[in-house]
């Protein structure tokens, strides 16, 4: 996945906005009359933060929170209100987050990173199989789930499935959608507009992306397993022995600190036999971070400890993208690591230290 931003690194800002008496400027060489056909920036960012309130509104605990309830908790936001630069970065990102994992503008991504995710699944854990033996469907953890769009696809398949993230920007937009959402393609977000440079038109950075690409709920099942447990992975998970047949990670392992940590937690949630499919680069999180730990091994390092608890059934080099503009002129392409391993039967041991305080 994308790098975070340091908190030691941020910097409270005003939150922008453009009236209709202070219109947003044109771009460099261009007049005012296409701006004012497309409405702008300005407006571009207005209609953003009223499809942000479409977001149903919630307590501290993730409950709806009805009208009167909220009429009671209103309070008035200062007249510009401060906002973190992290959380302005966070809303982009999970903006192009909704492009990836629910519009039909993101199926190519999706296809070349989760597409060999499932198909591990009916090769090495078939459905029918489990089924038949055990009377019930295999349960798979999606950590690092985001959107929830891999332990949605997982649950089209008929398999049991849980969801892990730990940022609530993403749980928020899970939520909206899996929950909320209507109808297919009834929300229109622009969650390009602030993105001027590496344009091949000039209206490029305007164009609305519709979500989602179809209606979540038609899809799942009265009485299906499927959850989203907000929370840091190791924390979570750490207690769970031997209680997944399965673990998918899609551009997760890498926002380890310690990534030794992850795959030792993997190994004690997953039971003998199990199968953990992964995806995605080495480009660990908090490399560049001032005053943060970081643990920066090769593949060439990890793969051995991999193997000390799975046997590596298939390995091979898979090239994806990550929340890309299509029409950019930059795109950024990752040569990932994909391999599928069984669990085998050694019990998990030693310590890895946790690098949170």
């Amino acid at each position: 996945g994308p790098p975070v931003t340091s908190p030691d690194q941020e910097q409270p800002q005003h939150e922008s906005s453009t009236s209709p008496s202070t219109p947003a400027g044109p771009p460099v060489g261009k007049g005012n009359d296409k701006d004012k056909e497309k409405g702008g920036v300005g407006d571009v960012v207005e209609r953003e933060r009223e499809a942000c309130e479409c977001c149903p509104p919630q307590d501290g605990h993730g409950q709806h929170v009805s009208p009167l309830d909220r009429l009671d908790r209103s309070v008035r936001p200062r007249p510009s209100p401060l906002v973190m630069a992290r959380n302005m970065t966070k809303v982009r990102s999970t903006l192009r987050q909704f492009v990836r994992d629910w519009s039909d503008e993101g199926k190519a991504e999706r296809d070349a990173a989760y597409g060999p995710l499932l198909d591990a699944l009916d090769e090495f854990l078939p459905l029918q199989e489990f089924v038949a033996k055990h009377g019930k469907a295999p349960r798979v953890l999606c950590p690092g789930s985001g959107l929830g769009r891999l332990p949605f696809e997982v649950i089209r398949k008929g398999y049991a499935c849980q969801g892990n993230e730990f940022s609530y920007f993403m749980l928020l937009g899970s939520n909206f959608i899996l929950n909320y959402s209507v109808a297919p393609r009834s929300c229109a977000i622009q969650p390009y507009c602030l993105s001027t440079c590496n344009r091949f038109g000039h209206d490029d950075h305007l164009r609305m992306i519709l979500v989602p690409d179809l209606y979540p709920s038609h899809y799942i099942q009265a009485g299906q397993d499927f959850s989203m447990c907000a929370g840091e992975f190791v924390e979570v998970y750490s207690p769970q022995k031997a209680q997944w047949d399965s673990i998918l990670t899609c551009f997760f392992i890498d926002t380890a600190k310690n990534i030794l940590l992850y795959i030792k937690t993997i190994a004690n949630a997953i039971r003998e036999g199990g199968v953990w499919a992964n995806l995605g680069p080495l480009l660990y999180h908090f490399a560049e971070m001032p005053h943060e730990v970081s643990v920066e091994l090769s593949w060439e390092e990890i793969r051995p400890v991999i193997e000390r608890y799975f046997e590596i059934r298939k390995e091979e080099r898979r090239d994806a993208y990550y929340t890309t503009n299509q029409k950019s002129m930059m795109q950024v392409q990752y040569h990932c690591v994909y391999f599928v391993g069984v669990r085998n039967g050694v019990e998990v041991s030693g310590v890895s230290n946790s690098v949170y305080p």
